[in-house]
């Protein structure tokens, strides 16, 4: 399976009810990760995985690519 562009409908369904705190100061951490296009991701998703996640190296390549092109 692809990865689906959607917002989780976990996350959303959270923002809805207040559980997140969105203040600069004071605010919850959010932490995002890059994943490969093997990855199975979709807005059922709920949890972090390591599985398909793109690798530091692998992003510092992809990015000099980019930048050579």
């Amino acid at each position: 399976m692809a990865i689906t562009q959607a917002v989780c409908t976990s996350f959303k369904q959270e923002l809805l009810v207040g559980t997140h705190n969105f203040t600069a100061t004071s605010g919850d951490t959010f932490k995002i990760a890059l994943y490969t296009s093997s990855a199975s991701l979709d807005a059922t998703t709920t949890a972090y995985s390591s599985s398909n996640e793109v690798s530091n190296s692998e992003h510092t390549q992809q990015q000099a690519e980019r930048l050579q092109a």
